[in-house]
C-alpha cells in the first residue's frame, strides 16, 4: 500500500500539468507590478532592460515575460492567455524585432 501512494505522488510530480501549474502559479502577482513596470527579476535589472521592455505594448511584453522570465512555451502561453497559437508566434516575433531596433538605436 506504501508503495503505491509512493508511486502515485512520483508520478503526480512529474506529470506535465503539475510542471506547468508551477510554471505559472503566480502569474498574476507578478506580470506587472503597481506603477505597470514589468516584473524584471532585480538581477538583470541593472542592464536596464525594464526601460527598454516598458517600449513595448502591453500583450507583448506580457508575452516576453512569460517567455523569457518564467520559462514558459509558446504553446502554454498560448492557452494561459486564451489566444491562439499563431498570435502568440506573431506578437513574440514582432517583440523581439522591435527589441532589436530599439537596441540598435542605443
Amino acid at each position: 500500500m506504501l508503495n503505491i501512494a509512493r508511486n502515485t505522488a512520483i508520478d503526480t510530480l512529474r506529470s506535465r500539468a503539475h510542471k506547468l501549474d508551477q510554471k505559472i502559479h503566480e502569474l498574476s502577482n507578478d506580470v506587472y507590478l503597481q506603477t505597470s513596470q514589468l516584473a524584471v527579476h532585480p538581477s538583470v535589472d541593472h542592464l536596464g532592460l525594464t526601460k527598454v521592455l516598458e517600449k513595448l505594448n502591453k500583450e507583448q511584453r506580457t508575452i516576453i515575460d512569460l517567455a523569457y522570465y518564467k520559462g514558459c512555451t509558446q504553446e502554454e502561453i498560448a492557452r494561459l492567455l486564451d489566444i491562439p497559437l499563431g498570435t502568440v508566434k506573431t506578437r513574440m516575433r514582432n517583440a523581439i524585432i522591435q527589441l532589436r531596433n530599439i537596441l540598435k538605436q542605443m
